[in-house]
């Protein structure tokens, strides 16, 4: 049986959680392997083909206490001896202060294993020097697929750089009849950060927006709903201050994701007819649900995507919300059923150079 050692964000957000899902799924006859928290193992459950490994395993933890050097050398062990080496993610790419000590781990795992980078997007950048030194990590890799036309640009003469549509416009979603329900991904400005790009500046402006929105729906007979992506980065937090401001807050329902429960977010985000999408997995699955989607971008990262999948889509800017809420009638954006379909297969062609290694794939639909 093929090996894979898998990274991904381990903090119990939809979007990451969700690649982890589309990733084993597809490779059913391959076992996976991926370091994680020990409640990783819950999020995980159903999937039988994924080993979730942690610090706090008795083994690891008896060699740790010989010599803390030996958890970093059971790792190793996996990477080495896997057939490939998969870092799955998004805004993996970002320039940090540190970046030299971040890219040293980069330039040693390009070096040492097979290694393919899935779904990611570069930046936010400010300098050149990051941009090389990374292409030049890049070329000692087996793939990187990029989610967007911007981050494959950045690196255009490198052969080892591709792009596709991201990877969650492939995840088949639980058929659902639209109801007259607004579905609100809500995030915390003060605690949602990129690089440089640091939000809490848009805050004021960005909850009373959401609280308008969602208190004019109400009033017009929808149901609203809010949900958090992702409670450790802030989101319920964020919610509570759009409740807090709200005339209407004792009409709102709830759909947060708890790191077990994606497919009943899945099923509410489906049978809403409209999304209010702050999260970026918010605005891709609303496009692939065909809902009637209002982006409310927070990073240029979702912009490129956005105008990648069309010139038509429209969208709001949460470092320009004190414009944008005097409009009356929102655009919404919608995607065709036709161009749904192409973009769902050429998402598929993030594995492309993977399923060469692991030869056996397939699709499933999360259950």
């Amino acid at each position: 049986m093929k090996t894979v050692f898998l990274y991904a964000y381990d903090n119990r957000n939809l979007g990451d959680d969700l690649f982890v899902h589309t990733i084993t799924k597809r490779y059913p006859g391959v076992r996976f392997y991926l370091w994680a928290s020990e409640r990783s193992r819950e999020t995980y459950a159903e999937l039988s083909n994924l080993k979730v490994l942690t610090d706090n395993d008795f083994w690891v933890r008896t060699l740790g206490k010989l010599s803390p050097r030996n958890v970093g050398r059971i790792r190793r062990f996996y990477e080495r001896a896997a057939d490939a080496v998969v870092y799955i993610g998004g805004s993996i790419f970002i320039e940090y202060p540190n970046w030299r000590n971040i890219l040293n781990w980069w330039d040693f795992a390009a070096e040492n294993y097979p290694l393919f980078v899935l779904g990611a997007n570069f930046g936010p950048y400010s300098s050149e020097d990051y941009r090389e030194t990374l292409d030049k990590i890049f070329l000692k890799t087996q793939d990187v697929c990029f989610r967007d036309r911007f981050s494959k640009e950045c690196f255009s003469d490198n052969p080892k750089v591709r792009c596709a549509p991201d990877i969650l416009f492939s995840l088949p979603l639980p058929p659902a009849e639209k109801k007259k329900q607004a579905f609100f991904s809500i995030i915390d400005c003060e605690q949602k950060e990129e690089g440089q790009n640091r939000l809490a500046q848009y805050d004021a402006d960005y909850v009373h927006f959401m609280a308008e929105q969602a208190d004019r729906l109400i009033e017009n007979g929808w149901s609203v709903v809010f949900s958090s992506f992702c409670k450790a980065q802030g989101d319920e937090r964020g919610i509570d201050k759009v409740l807090r401001v709200m005339k209407n807050a004792n009409q709102v329902q709830f759909c947060h994701y708890d790191g077990t429960n994606a497919a009943l977010v899945l099923q509410t985000l489906a049978e809403s007819r409209r999304i209010y999408a702050t999260r970026f997995h918010a605005a891709i699955l609303g496009l692939a649900a065909e809902a009637e989607v209002i982006p409310i971008v927070y990073s240029d990262k979702t912009i490129h995507v956005l105008e990648d999948i069309s010139s038509t889509i429209h969208y709001l800017d949460i470092r320009n919300l004190s414009n944008d809420r005097r409009i009356d009638k929102l655009p919404v954006s919608k995607i065709e059923s036709k161009d749904l379909i192409n973009l769902s297969l050429e998402a598929e062609s993030h594995f492309l150079k993977l399923d060469s290694v692991l030869t056996t794939h397939t699709n499933e639909v999360l259950k």
